[in-house]
């Protein structure tokens, strides 16, 4: 997580009448860092299933003619 992002989180957190600890602001970089990697996995596996589905509803009405 970005220094920036750290601040975001970090005042954020405070506005809701929260005080993060340096381990807790760890563990949303990681959960960040996790997050990150999982849709750079799922994303383009979805953007595949849309485009085939489009295509489908597309030219499928002409195959089943």
């Amino acid at each position: 997580m970005f220094k920036d992002d750290e601040n975001i989180l970090i005042d954020g957190a405070r506005k809701m009448g929260i005080n993060l600890h340096k381990e807790q602001i760890k563990k949303f970089s990681r959960y960040l860092e996790l997050l990150v990697q999982w849709n750079q996995k799922i994303n383009p596996l979805f953007k595949l299933v849309v485009s085939v589905k489009n295509n489908f509803s597309v030219h499928g009405s002409r195959l089943l003619a």
